[in-house]
């Protein structure tokens, strides 16, 4: 059991780059993460398929595991819907950490646009290093137009 606070794609002078944070957190307090990236969509922002190089930095930590650095990956958007409103996301990431270690990320997350300013999604979260494999998954409500 946790939370998740972040933003979501938020366009850099209205072209294809973006930025993106977040701040995971669980309950009992064996799993955090916190990160910022960019990411720059190859293609403008609702094609229904669209793919972007990520870069970034990132925490993470599990149990007593923990590493931060460089988060280098991709993601790839599809719009299953014809008006735009359900949508598939998926990313790898890794974080090369400062010791040599890397930590991969692989995220799956299915959206659905309930209105113009609130979105429901699942994600699930697969995580794997050799210190540590766990997967997380959740279901996010996000609000839309800040």
């Amino acid at each position: 059991v946790g939370w998740l606070l972040g933003i979501e794609d938020l366009g850099i002078n209205h072209g294809k780059l973006t930025f993106s944070a977040n701040y995971q957190d669980s309950a009992s307090g064996d799993y955090r993460a916190i990160g910022a990236q960019v990411q720059y969509y190859l293609l403008p922002l609702g094609k229904k398929v669209n793919i972007a190089p990520v870069l970034g930095y990132r925490y993470f930590q599990s149990g007593d595991y923990s590493t931060n650095g460089a988060n280098l990956g991709a993601r790839l958007v599809l719009v299953l819907s014809s008006v735009g409103a359900a949508d598939l996301w998926l990313s790898q990431n890794f974080i090369l950490g400062g010791r040599g270690e890397q930590v991969g990320i692989t995220t799956v997350s299915l959206g659905y646009a309930l209105t113009p300013q609130m979105r429901i999604a699942t994600d699930i979260e697969q995580i794997n290093s050799v210190a540590v494999k766990d997967t997380r998954w959740g279901i996010i409500i996000e609000l839309l137009g800040f």
